[in-house]
């Protein structure tokens, strides 16, 4: 933690152009995103992958900005080359862009900082160019960030959404649901307790390890944006009710996926309970 910002706050000068905007760059962004790829200068001049590559652009808004397990910061990172992984793609380079609320603990913004790097570092890729915004009080809700990711195809891999089939095996590896119900009990006045933080976690490895050893694959998807209680239920129900439907499959989903859902249900349930009781 860089001592010299404690009670400091983010202000419209941070985001002028000048002197203000300079220091906050180096003081925070450079000294976490460090590496050889990274620029000063309008754009990052970068070697291209071998082969195909894939490119994915995502948004992050969530709120709050810090919850169990993570924060946006961590949260931009996974999101981004977990997209590129689930087309195959080993990811290389991001970009981000940050819109920051004019009044934004700068402590806070260190901490975003800190946990992209970190994250950054165990995926594997290189932070190479950036853009720093401030809005005025009200304006956005503390930060938004914008991150950009490009990554290189493995040779032989092809997936997509398109290529599900009746008849796949679906293989889940976590808690479905469980980053949705970690910022759902952080966001709302449920009167909830549970003992859960979100698993979001930069997932090339997992893919990598798998394809490693076969190249027959559909879709790979990560299955963590469920906002509201409606939508996890509506995802877990669906899930439960196509596999258990599926005799062929029944001994794979039972070991494999089973007892994921079980353990995520009744809590989805008790928050979809205590919403309409709310309303």
């Amino acid at each position: 933690m860089n001592n010299g910002i404690k009670d400091q706050t983010v202000t419209m000068a941070h985001g002028a152009g000048g002197r203000q905007t300079s220091e906050l760059i180096d003081n925070i962004f450079a000294a976490h995103f460090a590496n050889p790829d990274l620029t000063a200068d309008d754009a990052a001049v970068l070697n291209p992958p071998v082969g195909k590559m894939a490119v994915s652009t995502d948004g992050f808004i969530v709120s709050p900005a810090f919850f169990p397990g993570g924060n946006i910061g961590k949260l931009s990172i996974c999101g981004t080359v977990n997209d590129l992984a689930c087309m195959g793609a080993k990811p290389l380079y991001l970009t981000c862009a940050f819109v920051i609320e004019e009044g934004f603990p700068m402590d806070k913004l260190e901490e975003i900082a800190s946990a992209m790097e970190k994250t950054a570092k165990e995926a594997g890729v290189h932070i190479v160019s950036g853009d720093t915004k401030v809005a005025g009080k009200g304006q956005v809700d503390g930060v938004f960030i914008t991150t950009t990711g490009m990554g290189q195809i493995e040779d032989g891999v092809k997936v997509g959404g398109e290529l599900a089939k009746p008849g796949d095996a679906v293989i889940v590896t976590g808690d479905i649901g469980r980053h949705g119900c970690t910022i759902l009990l952080e966001r709302e006045d449920l009167g909830i307790e549970a003992d859960i933080k979100s698993d979001c976690a930069p997932l090339w490895k997992t893919v990598e390890a798998v394809m490693n050893r076969t190249h027959d694959l559909h879709v790979i998807r990560v299955s963590v944006a469920c906002w509201d209680w409606n939508h996890c239920i509506l995802h877990v129900k669906e899930l439960w009710l196509s596999l258990h439907r599926r005799k062929k499959h029944r001994r794979l989903w039972r070991h494999c996926i089973s007892a994921h859902i079980q353990k995520m249900l009744p809590l989805l349930v008790k928050l979809q309970k205590n919403n309409r009781e709310k309303l």
